[in-house]
């Protein structure tokens, strides 16, 4: 399947999630995440910014502040940065995921190793392209 043809879906799955409904503002908020990833497979980085900034922010409303969800939201946003060579707003916003998993008494700990791959990577390319 085409990632256009997955953004069909994926739109069509997220108008079916009423944005007033509290108890499912969290499902809205995943939704948006993943329609957020397609528009930026598909070169749509304003779009999958602003979809994933409002992800983010139902995130932070609904989760606990050093949820998983939260952590993962900023890894994203951070990725659509690097992706637009926003190097600044990448670093600061990994850095914001890395301070939230510093305050994590989760046991996952995949998020904060895929933080700090990203924060990596974004140094290495402000380096390389600057």
């Amino acid at each position: 399947i085409a990632y256009s043809e997955a953004l069909v879906l994926a739109e069509r799955n997220l108008e079916s999630i009423p944005p007033g409904r509290v108890d499912r503002q969290r499902d809205r908020a995943v939704a948006l995440n993943l329609v957020a990833q397609l528009h930026r497979k598909l070169g749509h980085y304003a779009k999958a910014v602003a979809m994933q900034r409002t992800a983010l922010a139902i995130f932070k409303k609904v989760s606990r502040t050093a949820d998983v969800d939260v952590v993962e939201g900023l890894n994203n946003l951070a990725g659509l940065y690097r992706t637009q060579a926003e190097y600044s707003l990448a670093e600061r916003t990994a850095k914001q995921a890395l301070t939230i998993n510093g305050r994590r008494s989760l046991p996952e700990q995949f998020a904060e190793v895929k933080s700090l791959v990203l924060l990596a990577n974004v140094r290495f390319d402000r380096a390389r392209y600057a």
